[in-house]
């Protein structure tokens, strides 16, 4: 192959070491670059970090596939005075206050304190060998690393693509985030945000609605790649008697999630007159949330409720294929999220049920799919976990088919999608 006909990207994402959705997002990209003979570099910011950041960010046990490890470049990025002491914070665990001085940093710099220092980039540079066909693909947030990816695109002459998995200060307020902080970092961001997309040559994002919170001008150059599922679409299960009533959750659970008791006051109620014994509420990857526990022990649930660590994917298909319900919860008063445990739900051909409509993304792609049940309040939701229960007993099959559904929506289907974006980009 003429060296002319040879793509470089330059990869820059942020959790590697962790297990989380994205990253498996991530590594269906990386590998569908790979097919298309790209030479794929990852930069690695090597933080000293000793703790998680986040929910649903549980540190990997496991070593990275060797594919993904032999193509990374370790950077140790150059920190100031605040960053040495917010990684300090954060390794004690002081959450807030680190967040404090996350924020004053912000001020200061115009950059969180995730963002590394551009004065290593002509170092980096020798190591990279650029060639002449080339792109930075940066996957945010944290979105100060989107700062750097447009900075070395414009020394090495690299077209910029930004991955958006969460909206930067167009959109929602992130979840669990204090209302005032956010919109202070919108006023201090949304001059920077603009700035970055006017130099993309390509924006990429997980939904329709993502893709319209932003400013009509830059809509043009955005491409909607969904979350997709990580599991194949099952075919009709050959059924088989359930022992127990299994209500499933998937993944992180966050506390704005949990401020709307619906489910826990119906679960309740529909318990009432039930054999507990055979009923099971599952959430599985939610161990690290606190007020998780204290919803289930206020409600007394403690004896069917079952919180899991974070679970491999293999790990969670035996969960998956026998539920009898699978269950969303709606994001506060967000009307625009929608994450890639809808297409595993989807997957695995069992109802959800949305016990509170979130009015938006998660109602609509159920409806849309005929993949379940959107209820507005206890009562409706006892009456759907009723109906459900009503199966139960009669061994009756819990399956469903889903409408407009296919392996079109698993991640790797979307990932060679993302990649024909990158080559349409040229």
């Amino acid at each position: 192959m003429d060296n002319n006909d040879i793509k470089q990207v330059i990869l820059i994402y942020p959790y590697l070491r962790e297990e989380t959705t994205s990253k498996a997002r991530f590594l269906s990209i990386l590998n569908s670059l790979i097919e298309e003979k790209f030479d794929v570099k990852i930069l690695e910011f090597k933080y000293p970090l000793k703790k998680r950041i986040g929910l649903g960010h549980d540190e990997e046990k496991k070593p990275l596939d060797e594919f993904v490890e032999d193509r990374i470049l370790k950077i140790n990025p150059r920190l100031n005075f605040i960053q040495k002491i917010v990684f300090l914070l954060i390794n004690k665990g002081y959450n807030r206050t680190w967040k404090l001085f996350n924020f004053i940093n912000q001020i200061l710099t115009g950059k969180d304190v995730f963002s590394p220092s551009n004065s290593n980039i002509e170092e980096l540079i020798i190591a990279l060998a650029p060639i002449k066909n080339g792109y930075v693909i940066v996957f945010g947030g944290p979105f100060g690393i989107f700062t750097y990816a447009d900075k070395l695109s414009k020394t090495i002459n690299y077209r910029l693509i930004l991955d958006y998995r969460d909206p930067w200060t167009f959109g929602y307020c992130a979840l669990d985030a204090n209302p005032v902080i956010q919109f202070l970092k919108k006023k201090l961001h949304i001059s920077r945000e603009k700035n970055l997309l006017d130099r993309a040559s390509l924006i990429i994002t997980v939904s329709e609605t993502l893709r319209n919170y932003f400013p009509k001008k830059y809509q043009k150059k955005i491409k909607v790649i969904i979350n997709g599922s990580n599991f194949e679409y099952k075919q009709p299960l050959k059924f088989i008697e359930a022992g127990t009533f299994n209500i499933v959750y998937l993944g992180t659970i966050y506390n704005e999630q949990l401020k709307d008791g619906t489910f826990f006051e119906a679960i309740n109620i529909f318990l009432k007159n039930k054999n507990r014994a055979k009923v099971k509420v599952q959430f599985l990857g939610a161990h690290l949330n606190k007020l998780l526990f204290s919803k289930i022990n206020d409600y007394k649930l403690n004896d069917v409720c079952e919180v899991t660590n974070r679970l491999k994917a293999e790990e969670l298909i035996p969960y998956l294929n026998d539920a009898s319900l699978f269950l969303h919860l709606k994001y506060g008063n967000r009307s625009g999220i929608i994450t890639s445990k809808q297409m595993d739900y989807i997957s695995f051909r069992k109802p959800i049920l949305l016990p509170k409509t979130d009015n938006g993304d998660l109602e609509k792609s159920i409806t849309e799919h005929d993949a379940g049940f959107v209820c507005n309040s206890i009562e409706e939701t006892l009456n759907i976990l009723e109906k459900m229960w009503v199966k139960f007993e009669k061994n009756e099959n819990f399956n469903i088919t889903p409408n407009n559904y296919s392996n079109e929506n698993k991640r790797q289907s979307q990932s060679k999608r993302f990649v024909e974006y990158i080559l349409q980009n040229e």
